[in-house]
């Protein structure tokens, strides 16, 4: 029977790497193509501008599925002989596809505030064009790691390996996947955000990108110590009690979610209200992150109480 489940398993987790990223990453192109074919229209005199915006921004969207398709080959090409294999793959499937997911398809929103900010504004090209590039770029953090714990798993995934250990994997996989959602999320919030009141406010660039640079890694704080807890998982006693990695995978992924959306919704609205009164910048700036690091400060709790039933139980 155990022969018999591990290649369902195997091929479940390549059709979750590949299909599910895939998907979102082309609705997510779909979506910014369409908003640049309008700004086109509408403004005929920048469509050299968005025309090479668009090709940019759609390239750089385009990693995460790339780096879902590396790891579906990984997960394809390897053996599947028990049902803890094929769990280890069900764990690289969730560290990839999670964060391609996430990120994938929620870079259509900054990418389409951003074009419509150039079409309003097409002599703010350059400045439009290098914070779309850092508010792209940034969040493909947790697709690259998710990459590299892809690889990492597959190290572990070798025959004869106990099932307690498989469900190590597939915890590490689901710790640092679902603990990428929450932050992708929040940073998200923040470049839709600045990407249209720069749109708006013609000097605004000047005064919010050194907040900008500062927040996004202020709302990625709580993805770090999810992914150190992810490989603190796997490289955890085997003979610790079985339940206690999937529940402290579980803990930290709604930890992170939590606050990672709280820190983004805190930046944005300040990005919002900064784009209203330029003249507030620094003091909108330090409160926003004055509030930020209060709400990351949950994380930690959530991460002690996770590494509690790891190592204690």
């Amino acid at each position: 029977m155990n022969m018999h489940y591990a290649p369902v398993l195997q091929m479940l987790a390549t059709s979750i790497t590949l299909l599910a990223p895939l998907t979102a990453v082309s609705i997510s192109q779909s979506l910014s193509s369409r908003t640049a074919l309008e700004a086109m229209n509408q403004q005929p005199g920048a469509l050299s501008v968005l025309r090479k915006t668009m090709i940019l921004t759609l390239a750089i969207n385009e990693t995460s599925a790339i780096f879902a398709l590396l790891t579906t080959l990984l997960i394809f090409m390897g053996s599947c002989t028990s049902v803890a294999e094929g769990l280890g793959y069900l764990g690289m499937a969730f560290a990839m596809a999670i964060p391609a997911i996430v990120v994938g398809y929620l870079s259509n929103f900054p990418i389409r505030n951003a074009i419509v900010s150039l079409a309003r504004q097409p002599n703010l090209a350059t400045k439009l064009t290098t914070l779309l590039l850092i508010v792209l770029t940034v969040p493909q953090t947790p697709v690259i790691f998710g990459f590299v714990m892809a690889i990492v798993i597959k190290q572990y995934i070798i025959t004869g390996i106990p099932l307690a250990f498989g469900i190590k994997l597939l915890a590490s996989g689901f710790a640092l996947g679902f603990g990428a959602v929450g932050p992708s999320i929040g940073i998200f919030l923040l470049a839709s955000q600045a990407c249209y009141s720069i749109g708006i406010v013609k000097n605004l660039y000047e005064r919010i990108i050194s907040f900008i640079f500062i927040s996004q890694a202020v709302i990625e704080t709580p993805f770090l110590f999810a992914l150190v807890l992810a490989f603190l998982i796997m490289f955890s006693s085997i003979d610790s009690w079985i339940l206690a990695a999937p529940i402290a995978a579980v803990i930290i992924s709604l930890a992170t979610l939590t606050t990672g959306i709280g820190s983004g919704k805190i930046a944005q609205k300040a990005c919002e209200q900064i784009a209203y009164n330029t003249e507030m910048t620094p003091t909108l700036s330090r409160t926003s992150l004055l509030g930020q690091t209060f709400v990351d400060t949950n994380v930690i709790y959530a991460t002690l109480i996770a590494l509690g039933i790891l190592f204690l139980s």
